[in-house]
């Protein structure tokens, strides 16, 4: 992951929205959009779905499917994310390395997509904290 970055976008409306962009290299598309699908799947193959499971399972098939569409091209590319969207991210591959941490090895065809998951642990942890703190600070008061 290279240049990392917490952008401030103006909306339509003229609101103003946070953004974090950074750069994946071709093997990392490909492996964070293998982790992400693996993942979601291993998150939603049980059970009955409450409406906010369903929610967030719209949410990774869409970054998956997005993931999946880039790494199809083999190349490095820049992504932009939403604050929600970030933490998705970040929270599905932290769910993708302990799984595997859990139980105690990995299989051959994770191999790759675990050690860059794992490699972007911090980096994403990091970018998803300073995007937080933007979009939090970038938000308008109510008044009371």
């Amino acid at each position: 992951m290279l240049n990392a970055r917490v952008e401030m976008i103006r909306a339509l409306g003229g609101a103003p929205e946070v953004r974090a962009g950074f750069d994946l290299a071709g093997p990392e598309v490909a492996a964070v959009a293998h982790a992400v699908g693996t993942s979601r799947t291993e998150q939603f193959r049980l059970g009955e779905l409450s409406a906010d499971a369903v929610l967030a399972l719209r949410e990774l098939t869409a970054l998956a499917d997005e993931l999946s569409a880039l790494a199809a091209h083999g190349s490095a590319c820049t992504l932009t994310l939403s604050p929600a969207r970030l933490i998705a991210l970040r929270d599905t591959l932290d769910a993708f390395v302990a799984a595997r941490d859990e139980a105690g090895f990995v299989r051959e065809e994770d191999r790759e997509a675990y050690g860059i998951a794992l490699a972007l642990a911090g980096p994403l942890s990091d970018l998803s904290a300073d995007t937080l703190r933007a979009a939090l600070d970038a938000a308008e008061p109510l008044g009371c």
